[in-house]
């Protein structure tokens, strides 16, 4: 009876994870222009979550999986992994052949370190790299003509050496000339933040890939990305000798198709912070915080987000070590705001400054609609902060704070692009680590465990 119900709990784990990755899958099939079914998949992620704690607690704990079962999802791991190793070669392949990289992130970098070389600054107010921004903020020129300025109101003209650096030395790739108006005031930001969107650590981790390897040099990174995310989840599922508990935590990652095509395939540069991020959750979970804080602030320093949410995590260890996240930070952007604090401040507040486009719900509302959807997102947030503070920051509140930070992140902001989705990842694969939401006792000193296990003595009562 025993082995029956055992079964029976991981029969509804397999079919949660068969649940979790299909609904994945479903966000390339409704990407552009299906605003309200992507709201509604997220919305299915978070009941999916908070209905597999609640199911498994009503479910007969697993004290050892039966083997059919084992069997089946070391295979699915396994098999996953195998999978996605021969895609990322393939794309190895065809990087060594092609001169060229398939996302405009991955070409970001490559143009980021060229004008590095040349002694530009890619973050300044006067470098264009983003080939996506640029045609947008046009169009927004082009339905305001009167920001287009005169000779004799111009703003001071751009250097075309930038430009030339960058491969973008068509006429039409100059930043316009722009009234000093209030009205104009957007343009002008828009048009400054053309610049590099990540930090410096995304350039510092991938320049000698670029350097040495060339376009094939971003499927090796993420490869080598990819085998560390699956050795950390693999590690921390692990400390109990549990096949099945690592292979289920496995899944998300290597049967997701944002990983594959998203970060593998098209070459997108989240699975460095993700992992860093990752890294500082696992490392809290020790009460390694010192280590934690570096990654966390290495994380900060090579893209703003995932790594930002994972900050209250630091609430539990000593204030200290906030403050080696926040110099951490600092060392990774302070010579670059050195050079040029505008741009950089610029080139980071775009997302807020651009318009939402078809992939998020924002490009449904209005702007005070939106503003009353950020305000609930933010007011939900502070109400998974206060109960994960309440609980100390354990497992479980951090899990549920960051389960919910992530989905109120990407269902409340102007984008929400499938690569997003990444950020995910690993955090699905904590949720299964954690199972019913339990924690496992604090680690106790050798000497007061050794004084509490010891048996009760009485006065005046002789002992052997």
């Amino acid at each position: 009876m025993q082995r029956r119900s055992e079964s029976l709990t991981c029969a509804f784990i397999c079919l949660w994870l068969a649940a979790i990755v299909i609904t994945l899958a479903l966000f390339h099939i409704f990407d552009w222009m299906h605003e309200l079914v992507r709201t509604g998949l997220l919305l299915l992620i978070a009941a999916l979550a908070w209905g597999y704690r609640r199911e498994l607690r009503q479910l007969a704990p697993i004290t050892r999986p039966p083997e059919r079962w084992t069997r089946s999802v070391v295979r699915m791991a396994r098999t996953g992994a195998a999978i996605n190793t021969a895609i990322g070669l393939v794309v190895v392949l065809v990087g060594f052949r092609s001169a060229s990289v398939p996302s405009d992130q991955a070409q970001s970098v490559i143009e980021a370190l060229g004008l590095l070389r040349h002694g530009i600054n890619p973050w300044a107010s006067t470098t264009i790299l983003d080939h996506v921004a640029y045609p947008l903020a046009v169009d927004e020129l082009d339905a305001i003509p009167e920001c287009q300025a005169a000779s004799g109101d111009a703003l001071p003209p751009t250097n075309a050496e930038h430009q030339i650096l960058s491969g973008r030395s068509n006429a039409t790739a100059a930043l316009p000339h722009l009234r000093a108006l209030p009205e104009c005031a957007r343009l002008r930001h828009l048009f400054s933040a053309l610049g590099f969107k990540y930090g410096p650590v995304m350039l510092l981790f991938y320049w000698p890939f670029v350097t040495l390897l060339g376009p094939a040099g971003f499927p090796i990174a993420h490869l080598l990305l990819f085998a560390a995310c699956c050795l950390l989840v693999a590690r921390w599922a692990g400390r109990g000798h549990d096949p099945f508990k690592t292979a289920t935590a496995l899944i998300p990652l290597v049967w997701s198709t944002q990983l594959t095509w998203n970060a593998l395939i098209q070459g997108h540069l989240d699975l460095l912070p993700v992992f860093l991020a990752c890294c500082c959750l696992v490392l809290c979970e020790q009460r390694q915080f010192g280590t934690a804080a570096v990654c966390l602030g290495v994380s900060i320093g090579a893209k703003l987000l995932p790594g930002l949410l994972f900050v209250p995590l630091l609430l539990k260890a000593p204030r200290r070590f906030l403050a080696v996240a926040a110099l951490t930070v600092l060392a990774a952007f302070g010579p670059v705001a050195i050079w040029d604090w505008s741009g950089l401040w610029h080139n980071f507040a775009y997302p807020f400054l651009r318009g939402p486009d078809s992939t998020a719900l924002a490009f449904l509302l209005g702007p005070q609609a939106r503003l009353a959807a950020s305000a609930g997102s933010l007011l939900v947030a502070g109400w998974l902060a206060v109960r994960a503070h309440v609980r100390r920051w354990d497992l479980t509140g951090s899990l549920n704070w960051l389960m919910g930070a992530h989905l109120l992140t990407l269902g409340s902001g102007s984008t929400f692009h499938n690569n997003y989705l990444v950020w995910l990842l690993p955090i699905l694969s904590a949720w299964v680590i954690n199972g019913k939401g339990s924690v496992a006792p604090a680690r106790m000193p050798a000497a007061v465990a050794t004084e509490s296990s010891a048996p009760e003595r009485r006065p005046g009562v002789r002992y052997p």
